[in-house]
């Protein structure tokens, strides 16, 4: 496990129960929000992949919509506490609020334009999808950081990945492997219902070493 993750999880365990705070009310009222927003039966019951496509294509701008709002809300929650933590040596609820509702339309914006860009990368094949992932992971904490613009981030965050792509790519995959995979195999034996409600803020909370990962990227290469 290389420095730079293990400086994550030890980052993590340190401030999980404040993470916890924040994390698991929006996870949860995202889960809700999903469950009751999203018609889950039409998707279910569809029997050809154009029965699929169709029912996906009727929910999809209700998904885009939780997918812009809860995401950069949570990514930029987890960012703006690492950030202070780093920074003050401890973490204030005032002041994670404050930095918070400051950047929220630069967050928001930042986000978007990764996702649009990202998806864009992975039709293409996925590969030119997961690099420019790696090239703009670091846009929200710029945003956050640095109270810049989505474009202006979108610039920096390719410049500092750019001669790092080795400590990137060996950090997401290591992350991957010691978070992701160990959640997907875990949740393929939560049973539905109440069990699902809570496994949502305990996944939201364990994926958000990811955020924090990066804000440890951004100090290693901001340096």
């Amino acid at each position: 496990m290389s420095p730079l993750v293990q400086d994550t999880f030890k980052f993590f365990k340190q401030h999980w129960r404040y993470l916890v705070l924040f994390v698991a009310p929006i996870a949860l009222i995202e889960h809700l929000a999903f469950r009751q927003l999203i018609d889950l039966t039409s998707i279910q019951e569809a029997q050809t992949d154009e029965a699929l496509a169709n029912a996906l294509a009727a929910q999809f701008p209700t998904l885009a919509t939780l997918e812009l709002i809860f995401k950069p809300l949570l990514e930029g929650v987890v960012i703006t506490a690492t950030l202070t933590a780093v920074m003050s040596g401890a973490v204030a609820t005032k002041v994670v609020i404050k930095r918070l509702l400051t950047v929220a339309p630069h967050l928001l914006l930042a986000f978007a334009l990764r996702t649009v860009l990202v998806v864009f990368g992975l039709l293409m094949f996925i590969v030119p999808g997961v690099y420019l992932y790696m090239r703009l992971i670091l846009m929200p904490v710029i945003v956050v950081d640095k109270s810049a613009g989505a474009l202006s981030a979108m610039k920096q965050s390719w410049q500092l990945t750019g001669p790092a792509m080795g400590t990137v790519f060996v950090g997401l995959l290591q992350m991957i492997m010691w978070v992701f995979f160990p959640l997907f195999f875990i949740g393929q034996v939560i049973p539905a219902g109440a069990a699902m409600f809570f496994w949502a803020a305990f996944t939201a909370i364990a994926l958000a070493t990811f955020d924090i990962f990066k804000c440890r990227l951004y100090n290693e290469l901001d340096k």
